[in-house]
């Protein structure tokens, strides 16, 4: 008995639908299929035909947009509604086990378009056999256990798991993630041949390899990089956590004698209960502490990573460059990174003059410091409330004094006199520009300060 399946489209959707059915038969593949037994949202949609060439003719009599540029695959992309939907032909797929681009030829059937697929829940294919306004009849065809592995949460490769890696590493990376988005378990010999094969990541573009892992990091942060470490994935994409696996901290504070691994991800899944998940919060506590291994130190029992946060901002700074993340993205990372030790020391003492400094020291720059609060805040497991309003009052302070006000200050001296005078107008809240003025001078540089000390001394 046949299992059919109901799916809702928009109208244009429904159209196109229904002018590749009437002339061929035409089947709904791959995630779309996944996502109707999953629960996911519906995003691209994905479709395959007999009669290709017949398919895109009859798409374009009805004068739907049809780009050609992939065709030499068996492929076409179709505009609608603003989303772009994939039309192929049955292919096959046949790879040289060095690179992940494959020679493309046509398949016989249905069922040996979908035998090249990586997982089982991507292999279910449903055949379009009704459209009726926006509703889509679909006969749901399951050749290798999809519905059997999304009823029991598993992630399990068609066919032999090595061959699927070897075709396409990349695919590796993809069963964590949907590990990790869909919180299934890996089926033994899958996971198994990852542990196997996972060299052969060295094969992929850093750019896949990048996109990989933001996805699965913004389902589960702690999830993914346990899966990473475990896996061995570690290897290829993020070297840094073999060394943060072998290094424990001590007792004190909110330590409890966990590696720097397992700091990392209970830092992680603080993030994901105090803050809504997004790229840059993410990374920054992924990398946060990755300077540890390399500053640990011990006096009187006591276990120390002094400067552990400008080390880790440089460490960070070189992943994500070899990741190819935006200089944007790293810059910011890597500032909040080398910040959040200071959000610590300030949250305890809630001194505003420290506050200030730091502050102008992070030239109130609201991005960088909301990211190192955050980074700070994970990394204790509560939020920084009381110190996040003082700093908001504080950057609400207009500045009044410019450069121009300073004239008469050595030019080497104006810029650091600046800052020094901002520092002083948000720790004592100085909103008359005529009172600072006044203030202006008589006030030095602490550092001139220190010298006209020394200077009577010696006299």
């Amino acid at each position: 008995m046949s299992k059919t399946v109901s799916m809702r489209v928009s109208n244009n959707v429904a159209r196109l639908l229904e002018t590749l059915s009437s002339v061929t038969p035409t089947y709904v593949v791959g995630g779309t299929m996944r996502a109707l037994f999953t629960g996911e949202p519906v995003k691209d949609l994905d479709l395959v035909v007999e009669d290709f060439d017949k398919a895109v003719e009859a798409l374009r009599e009805s004068g739907f947009h049809v780009s050609d540029e992939a065709k030499s695959f068996r492929v076409v992309k179709v505009f609608v509604d603003g989303d772009v939907v994939d039309v192929a032909g049955f292919r096959t797929e046949t790879y040289d086990m060095v690179s992940r681009k494959p020679v493309v030829a046509p398949a016989k059937s249905i069922d040996e378009d979908v035998s090249r697929r990586d997982f089982t829940m991507n292999a279910i294919y449903g055949k379009v056999v009704n459209v009726h306004g926006d509703n889509v009849e679909l006969e749901v065809v399951d050749k290798f256990g999809g519905l059997r592995d999304i009823e029991g949460r598993v992630v399990r490769a068609v066919g032999d798991p090595r061959l699927r890696f070897m075709e396409d590493p990349l695919r590796m990376l993809r069963a964590l993630r949907f590990a990790v988005k869909l919180g299934y378990s890996i089926d033994p010999d899958t996971y198994n041949a990852i542990k196997e094969l996972h060299g052969e990541l060295k094969r992929i573009s850093k750019e896949r390899i990048r996109d990989e892992l933001v996805k699965m990091l913004l389902a589960d942060p702690a999830r993914a990089v346990m899966l990473i470490y475990d896996s061995g994935v570690w290897h290829e994409v993020m070297p840094f956590l073999g060394a943060m696996a072998e290094i424990r901290h001590d007792h004190r504070g909110h330590h409890h004698g966990e590696t720097v691994l397992e700091h990392t991800v209970e830092t992680l899944e603080n993030l994901k209960k105090l803050y809504k998940l997004n790229e840059l919060n993410t990374l920054a506590v992924l990398l946060h502490d990755i300077g540890k291994p390399y500053t640990r130190s011990e006096a009187d029992g006591k276990v120390m990573f002094l400067g552990h946060e400008d080390v880790s901002a440089e460490m960070a700074k070189k992943w994500l460059r070899t990741m190819r993340f935006p200089n944007k993205t790293i810059d910011l990372i890597t500032k909040a990174i080398s910040m959040h030790m200071k959000v610590h020391e300030l949250a305890k003492t809630m001194s505003r003059r420290a506050i200030a400094r730091f502050l102008v020291e992070a030239d109130e720059d609201r991005n960088a410091i909301e990211l190192a609060l955050e980074i700070a805040e994970a990394d204790v497991g509560k939020r920084y409330d009381e110190l996040r309003e003082v700093i908001d009052e504080m950057l609400s302070i207009p500045k009044l004094i410019t450069g121009y006000d300073l004239l008469n200050y050595p030019a080497e001296n104006r810029g650091k006199m600046l800052k020094f005078v901002r520092e002083i107008q948000l720790a004592q809240r100085i909103t008359d520009r005529e009172k600072l003025l006044k203030m202006l001078k008589g006030l030095s540089l602490p550092a001139q300060k220190e010298e006209k000390q020394k200077q009577k001394i010696r006299a």
